[in-house]
């Protein structure tokens, strides 16, 4: 019983992002924030006492060895130049 299927969630677009409901992904809902930091999130521990923006980006790319989104091309030209 709930309200499945393809949703409109609010988030910073002003258009919202669509997702599809499922009753498996309720299971988030019942997810333990800090148990997921200490088993599965660890960068969350890396990134937490982080005083800049330059000091995560060093961390999430030396120590968790992924690309930061902020060094990522503000926008791609999809028709070429």
């Amino acid at each position: 019983m709930g309200d499945l299927g393809w949703k409109k969630i609010p988030v910073m677009s002003p258009w919202g992002r669509r997702a599809y409901l499922t009753p498996l992904a309720a299971i988030y809902l019942f997810l333990d924030p800090q148990t997921m930091v200490n088993e599965v999130s660890y960068g969350v521990k890396l990134l937490k006492d982080t005083q800049s923006l330059a000091e995560a980006e060093e961390i999430y790319q030396g120590k968790l060895g992924l690309i930061p989104e902020t060094k990522l091309k503000r926008s791609i030209n999809f028709m070429g130049s």
